[in-house]
């Protein structure tokens, strides 16, 4: 072996190492003294280069030559370096390139420049520092293997680490501080291995993985990122063991578009949006996790995606626990939901699920249910909610089988309208409401259950109610067991009723079928002992016990969704007829009617089987202020729910203020929380053309649109956007984004309202606030409107309501200065009360 050579940098240190390089045999070992070295070198065999003894890594620093366009070392072969710093300078951004080789480098210190490795090289790095990269910190490319030990990557102007193409990555015990983007990205094919390594302060998603790239990470933690903790899409495949996910301003983890997920024993807390999330035709296994206060859902399944989760647990959230919606499907088997603000389980859409030995405390509702699946619920446990145990929607028809609630704050069981749910061998405890509500025009199919300590009655079936109970057990009830309201006409099959003051309270011409039922200590009975029909007529129970009961159930399950039904349902008539009848707005209203009529064929169309024609619900409402668009968001919510193409048709308006965020993570989260609250109705945006200020290209606002145009496409059957504004405004506005521009593909135009409909306005005012016009006021308020200045600051209906407040209180004025005051005197506004 020869001896080391030993290099000095000299005054200037340029070139020294390489000159030692030409000469060394290959194998050779150089030892570097302390010093500057400007350099730009080739290693194209095998060499060692340590520092002399007692020598700091930052005591010897490699940097590059001035003015190079290259990297400060292009290695090909195997190469050890060790304890030396490597700075990039003002080069290109490369500090070190392998292109070839399994070269190794230990604790040396990267600065200002990326590591690359291509080819087939499989450098390694080991106890290595690497900061203020200008755009990557460590990219492996091609078919590259590049390890990580015990390396930390910080102030990445850019990505912390990157994998394209057939890389692969190995990183163990190391870090990713302070990256301006994604802290670890893989694209292509890329695979990864990351273990016990932390991902910190991350402007973006902490992990990102797309293309068919493969992530397997362990004993990790990901903490305070700008978005997303760890995201996988496209058809990347990710494994996550034994981590833990912090503090993102996003969701922690989400799997979007055809990814496959696997988790296992990871924590997700504190985080800005889901816990743990699958979108797309996603599907993503859960097993042993836990997601602790995330600001949306803990878990959360959507479009066509599948979510299973065995022993998995939520722990306050001010959302649901879990959550289905689209067409996703959602298996859940053990695990605990405790203290979620709205639901344990909430599901939605067309979703499905398959829930088992479940155990849910502590929420506003156990398991709300509004889907068109059959969705099954098995051995899965309620105690003390809020509301309702379970939360059957209108139309949905789950099975229960072998379910207990306990301290139900309203209903133990609430069946909606037009459900068939069957509910098998369950058992509910001490509700504060009744036990089980069937609502008006619901069916289910109730076997073996058991109800007792009612606050209310056991089982309470509203007017107009049906029903199977077939061998049910009511006992110690506070009101009768059973209550069957007007023209109900359930079947009682072989039930039990007990240790109850009443056992039986029946509504006006209420038909319900007894079969073998029996009674067990019963003050007062008039149930029948064998197979008849009874009638209201015919009951002994009181009108005042029974009117009492009827009214109490329904106050006990009146939260889980009950309609009021003194109030009769809208149709398009209506509100057709509602629209016609705000003063002017003319065009508006046309556009409006023939929107009805497409949709309506539309909804004919589909319901024919065939193909429904090109519909963008959308709108743009370009007009100056004041000129009725909020009113007509509002009422096109209310149509598009009568058509049946919303669920609530309800009305949230934003403005860039509640949208866009005060740094840099902030907006898609804000921008996201407003969407969430519109889904089901409409999002009115006022001004929206301020998202994009003229002249600001780089404004937060361009965040809050992509994140709008996203959310428009993963929710395009749940919500209706209409954007708002001047109409020069708007034209900028649409054409910033090519997103925009195909989702809102319709505008209506709102004019400016004439004189005489500004008068109309007023006319209107005073009506409904008991005054009245005379002829020559009306005559004012018109020469008033023609004269007055319409400029960019006048605000059409809301003006001519400002005017009326003008007239009331120069009315005022005038009365209080007369001596002698007549009835006509106290309501009429005249001429002189219109504002000069």
């Amino acid at each position: 072996m020869t001896d080391p050579i030993r290099v000095s940098a000299g005054r200037r240190g340029d070139g020294a190492i390489e000159a030692a390089v030409r000469t060394a045999e290959p194998g050779a070992v150089l030892v570097l003294e302390a010093g500057e070295y400007r350099e730009a070198l080739v290693l194209d065999r095998p060499l060692s280069f340590v520092a002399a003894a007692g020598v700091r890594a930052e005591q010897i620093v490699i940097r590059a030559v001035p003015r190079s366009d290259g990297p400060v070392l292009t290695v090909a072969a195997d190469v050890r370096v060790w304890g030396v710093t490597i700075d990039a300078g003002d080069g290109t951004g490369v500090a070190v390139s392998v292109t070839a080789g399994a070269p190794e480098f230990g604790r040396c210190a990267v600065l200002k420049g990326r590591i690359e490795a291509s080819g087939d090289a499989a450098p390694a790095f080991r106890e290595c520092t690497l900061s203020e990269s200008p755009a990557v910190g460590v990219l492996a490319a091609d078919r590259s293997r590049v390890t990580l030990e015990r390396c930390q990557i910080r102030d990445s102007g850019g990505l912390g680490v990157a994998g394209v193409d057939d890389a692969e990555l190995r990183i163990t015990d190391s870090g990713v501080t302070a990256s301006a983007g994604i802290g670890l990205r893989l694209m292509g094919n890329a695979a990864a291995q990351v273990t016990n390594s932390t991902f910190e302060q991350v402007a973006e998603a902490a992990v990102q993985i797309e293309g068919a790239s493969r992530l397997t990470m362990s004993g990790s933690r990901v903490t305070g990122t700008g978005r997303t903790g760890v995201f996988a899409g496209g058809t990347a495949t990710l494994e996550l063991n034994d981590c833990e996910v912090t503090e993102a301003t996003g969701s922690g983890i989400a799997c979007r578009q055809q990814a496959r997920g696997s988790v296992s024993g990871t924590t997700v807390r504190d985080v800005g949006g889901n816990g743990i999330i699958a979108g797309g035709d996603a599907e993503l296994t859960l097993a042993g996790c836990r997601v602790e206060r995330s600001a949306f859902s803990a878990y959360h399944a959507d479009d066509r995606a599948s979510l299973s989760a065995e022993d998995c647990h939520v722990q306050d959230t001010p959302e649901h626990g879990f959550r289905a919606a689209g067409r996703a499907l959602l298996r859940i088997e053990g695990g605990t939901v405790t203290g979620a603000a709205m639901s344990g389980i909430h599901m939605d859409g067309a979703s499905d699920a398959e829930v088992s030995r479940c155990e849910i405390s502590s929420a506003r509702v156990g398991v709300a249910i509004q889907t068109r699946r059959r969705p099954l619920f098995r051995l899965v446990s309620v105690t003390d909610t809020e509301r309702a145990g379970f939360e059957i929607g209108k139309g949905s028809n789950p099975i229960l089988s072998s379910c207990h609630i306990t301290d139900a704050g309203s209903a133990g069981v609430y069946v909606d309208t037009g459900s068939s749910a069957r509910i098998e061998d369950c058992e509910i405890t001490d509700p504060a409401g009744s036990g089980v509500v069937v609502w008006e025009g619901a069916s289910p199919t109730v076997t073996a259950l058991m109800v007792s300590g009612s606050g209310k009655n056991g089982i309470y079936v509203k007017d107009g109610g049906h029903g199977l109970f077939d061998r049910c057990t009511v006992s110690a009830s506070e009101f009768p067991a059973l209550h069957v309201g007007s023209e109900a006409d359930p079947v009682f099959r072989a039930c039990r009723i007990r240790d109850v003051n009443e056992d039986l309270a029946l509504g006006e011409d209420a038909r319900p079928v007894f079969e073998d039922c029996v009674t067990e200590n019963v003050k007062i009975s008039t149930l029948p002992v064998s197979g008849v029909v009874v009638t209201a007529s015919s009951s002994a129970a009181s009108s005042s016990s029974s009117s009492s009961s009827s009214a109490d159930a329904a106050d006990g399950s009146s939260e889980s969704g009950a309609e009021d039904d003194s109030t009769s349902p809208e149709t398009i008539d209506d509100l057709l007829a509602e629209l016609n009848s705000l003063i002017g707005l003319a065009r508006v209203k046309q556009d409006v009617a023939a929107l009805v009529n497409l949709m309506r064929m539309v909804k004919r169309r589909t319901e024919a089987g065939l193909a429904p024609p090109p519909l963008s619900r959308h709108l743009v409402f370009a007009g100056n202020p004041g000129t009725g668009k909020t009113t007509i968001a509002r009422l096109y919510g209310r149509i598009l729910t009568v058509l049946g193409m919303l669920e609530s048709g309800h009305l949230v308006e934003a403005d860039r203020g509640t949208l866009v965020g005060e740094y840099v993570g902030h907006t898609a989260p804000k921008t996201t929380a407003v969407f969430r609250r519109a889904l089901g109705g409409v999002l009115f945006i006022d001004e929206a053309y301020a998202l994009v200020p003229a002249g600001m290209s780089n404004d937060f606002g361009q965040e809050a649109i992509a994140t709008l145009v996203k959310l428009m496409e993963d929710h395009r059957d749940d919500v209706v956007v209409i954007v708002a504004g001047y109409p020069e405004d708007m034209n900028r506005f649409i054409s910033v984004n090519p997103g925009l521009a195909s989702r809102f593909s319709r505008t209506l135009n709102f004019e400016d309202y004439t004189p005489d409909e500004l008068v109309e306005i007023v006319d209107h005012q005073t009506k409904t606030h008991q005054y009245e016009l005379t002829l020559a006021a009306k005559a004012a308020l018109a020469a008033y409107f023609s004269t007055v200045k319409k400029g960019a600051g006048f605000g059409n209906g809301r003006a001519a309501r400002q005017v009326f407040q003008q007239m009331t209180e120069l009315h005022a004025q005038r009365v209080a200065g007369m001596t002698d005051v007549s009835a006509e005197d106290l309501f009429h506004l005249r001429a002189e009360d219109v504002p000069g």
